[in-house]
């Protein structure tokens, strides 16, 4: 914890790629080193801009 990497993607698993190598990348030296690394993702969905709300 403590570290922000930000990406996105198009499809969920191009995110999750991104997501691996973005962190494969700013780890690197701890990675070669023989450390683990935890990832804890939050996600955030963004609805369009033509979702609307009906009234009764």
């Amino acid at each position: 914890m403590g570290v922000d990497i930000f990406t996105q993607g198009k499809t969920l698993d191009e995110l999750m790629k991104n997501i691996n190598d973005a962190v494969e990348l700013h780890f690197e030296e701890n990675i070669e080193a023989g450390e683990e690394i935890t990832v804890v993702s939050l996600t955030e969905f963004q609805v369009g801009s033509v979702a609307k709300i009906s009234g009764c």
